[in-house]
């Protein structure tokens, strides 16, 4: 209000890039309040969401909240035409808008959502529209550095060349590749196949079937190495993607590969997903006690020139390096933050997490808390238990309880892998009696035992 709107003879407008279309309903509502509160007259919000977001038992939808000055609904097609008038100046964006979007007008932009590659060029490119009278444009960024954005600019900012054609051939080397693994038959291909394109609708009994057909590859896979599953996935999701690129482009006369493609792309579906934690909601659980607003930098992104260009798609078998296990690669990133030499401490954090692990509390702990919960529970505990290590090596200690930064990344790893550790379900065998470690084709929710 006092700098921006000014601008262009006061006709400027501005967007709010959010995170969520929840944080949007919240913004739009406070901007409201405030604009009543202060007694603006001259500028009013409207907000571009989809679906419906439900608030504390309340719902709301974009047509709900944006309505002119007669009282009237601003129907969805209409919010473009609408905010480009006088009436409204600012506009308060969750995912919609942030590409595609044509508005002259538009000069400010406030970023309260990460924002990287592809993503962050064309959200912040809605600024770039010419018209007379806008000589600059202005962006206050909540949530990204400068380094992200230079990041994610750098790769466009030159032309691009593709130093040798693709071969189409490519995917016939991956599927050479694949094929190595000896994980799927030609005739579960062909049977899916068949089963696949024997209606234009399947039905859920068919969709049974079309698992079926893919229950043997995927059980071929589980007996690979872990190493060779790696590989093996990654080559097919490089296919899944090098076929749906090639044929937009060239057309392959082939029937066999064309089969394989659709099995394969459902087949890369069936495959067991690698770990991660879900959404965790914490709000009933962390109280913000103080809050301050810094500003980090300031001023223009300049991108830099680089040599080269874009090399073809390869017919490369994929292949991701496999992950360190979290308590030595935090003593790897200790080591190279603050130069020292702890080479032996993963295994005084294995005995630490291992403490943890064999005590009941800790294991009622992570069964009946979510991760938050037990985050917080062991953050008050974790120095007490470090203190009592101090003699294993005083030295590391020293530095851990010196460095609250050193703390809290220690803290947080052993935490996290004792969390993982606890929260394993497993399932007993009644004819071997033997317990073992449950993965989603082998348990079922109410009948696992940990």
């Amino acid at each position: 209000m006092n700098v921006t709107r000014h601008k262009m003879g006061g006709r400027a407008k501005a967007m709010v890039v959010t995170p969520s279309r929840l944080h949007a309903v919240r913004y739009v509502q406070e901007f409201r309040r405030q604009i009543q509160e202060k007694g603006y007259k001259d500028l009013e919000v409207l907000v571009a969401i989809s679906g419906e977001v439900n608030d504390d038992g309340t719902s709301y939808t974009e047509e709900g909240m944006n309505k002119a000055k007669t009282g009237e609904t601003i129907k969805e097609k209409s919010l473009p035409e609408a905010f480009h008038t006088d009436d409204y100046g600012i506009l308060v964006v969750a995912e919609k808008y942030q590409t595609g979007f044509d508005e002259p007008l538009l000069h400010t932009m406030f970023v309260d959502k990460k924002l990287s590659g592809v993503k962050a060029v064309q959200t912040l490119s809605r600024l770039n529209r010419t018209t007379r009278g806008k000589l600059d444009t202005f962006v206050l960024d909540f949530v990204n550095s400068a380094e992200d954005i230079k990041a994610s600019f750098e790769p466009f900012y030159e032309e691009t060349v593709l130093l040798e054609e693709t071969d189409p051939n490519v995917v016939y080397d991956m599927k050479n590749t694949l094929d190595g693994f000896r994980v799927y038959q030609t005739s579960e291909v062909d049977k899916f196949a068949d089963l696949f394109y024997q209606k234009e609708e399947q039905t859920a009994g068919d969709l049974g079937k079309l698992q079926g057909q893919l229950r043997p590859a995927v059980d071929r896979f589980n007996t690979l190495e872990i190493e060779r599953q790696d590989v093996f996935k990654s080559t097919l999701a490089s296919f899944n993607r090098v076929y749906a690129y090639i044929t937009q482009v060239c057309r392959l006369f082939d029937k066999d590969i064309h089969k394989f493609s659709v099995y394969g792309k459902f087949l890369y579906t069936m495959l067991p997903k690698g770990g991660g934690a879900g959404k965790i909601d914490i709000d009933d659980k962390v109280l913000l006690e103080y809050y301050r607003l810094e500003k980090d930098f300031e001023g223009p992104i300049e991108l830099e020139s680089t040599d080269g260009g874009f090399t073809p798609i390869s017919g490369e078998a994929g292949h991701r390096e496999p992950k360190k296990d979290p308590l030595t690669a935090i003593i790897d990133k200790i080591n190279e933050k603050y130069g020292t030499n702890f080479t032996e401490m993963d295994k005084v954090l294995v005995q630490m997490e291992n403490d943890y692990a064999t005590q009941e509390k800790w294991q009622s702990y992570a069964k009946n808390n979510d991760r938050s919960t037990f985050m917080l529970l062991f953050a008050r505990d974790f120095p007490n238990m470090a203190a009592e290590r101090y003699e294993q090596n005083d030295q590391f200690f020293r530095k851990l309880f010196d460095d609250p930064d050193m703390m809290q990344q220690v803290m947080e790893t052993v935490g996290s892998v004792l969390y993982e550790r606890l929260k394993k379900k497993f399932i007993f065998d009644p004819k071997s009696g033997v317990v073992e470690e449950a993965t989603p084709e082998t348990y079922v929710e109410d009948t696992y035992v940990t």
